[in-house]
């Protein structure tokens, strides 16, 4: 299923050792099921990305947003 997806994917991840569930491993396999998918690593943040680190959960949404057509 992942595969048949054509959309832009961003997928937000934290510092595991903060709490963040999605490991550099976990990341690069979605990126081989659906090669658009950008991978945005939030460093500081656990498993709440925008409670953790807001601005710079803000600025990888925003710089995805902005590079769509």
């Amino acid at each position: 299923v992942l595969g048949r997806i054509s959309c832009p994917v961003l997928l937000l991840t934290g510092d595991e050792q903060a709490g963040a569930l999605v490991t550099p491993e976990h990341a690069a396999s979605l990126q081989a099921l659906i090669p658009q998918a950008q991978v945005a690593r939030i460093e500081g943040a656990g498993h709440s990305i925008r409670h953790d680190q807001l601005a710079r959960y803000l600025y990888a949404v925003q710089r995805f947003l902005a590079a769509l057509p």
